[in-house]
């Protein structure tokens, strides 16, 4: 049962991380035809060292290993920086010299507000006489 369980545990992790190598490799694609090429390399060196055959490959011919979580990080820091690489969102500049064209802005629309029909009143408070009330002060500190 315990071989049965691992292989499916096995089986499972590598089918994940097809779906992911898949996943960085159309990113790549898409990032090379729409935003540029450092983004597209760093996934495809992601979509390179997710997919099982290919990180396989890579681990004979450099006679290197690394762990999952070493994997992980890696991947991470490359998707990061892809994701980093992309271009800002591209600003319009009207770079006409002639000035025949040029758009005036709106002019604000004046709002207006009815008078108010009642005025308010400010009602006093009553005076308080303070020359009469008790003072009580009590002692906080204990003395030894």
């Amino acid at each position: 049962m315990d071989g049965k369980l691992n292989e499916l545990i096995n089986d499972t992790i590598t089918f994940i991380l097809n779906l992911f190598g898949l996943f960085f490799f159309l990113m790549s694609l898409t990032s090379i035809l729409l935003h540029g090429y450092l983004a597209g390399l760093l996934f495809i060196l992601a979509a390179i060292i997710t997919f099982p055959p290919t990180a396989n490959l890579v681990k004979k011919e450099l006679n290197t290993s690394m762990t999952g979580v070493r994997t992980y990080f890696v991947v991470f820091c490359l998707v990061a920086g892809a994701f980093s690489a992309f271009p800002t969102t591209p600003t319009t500049v009207n770079n006409t010299t002639n000035n025949t064209t040029t758009i005036a802005p709106s002019t604000p629309t004046e709002v207006t507000m009815p008078a108010p029909t009642q005025k308010s009143e400010v009602t006093p408070t009553p005076k308080q006489n303070i020359e009469n009330t008790p003072l009580h002060l009590k002692n906080n500190y204990k003395t030894k």
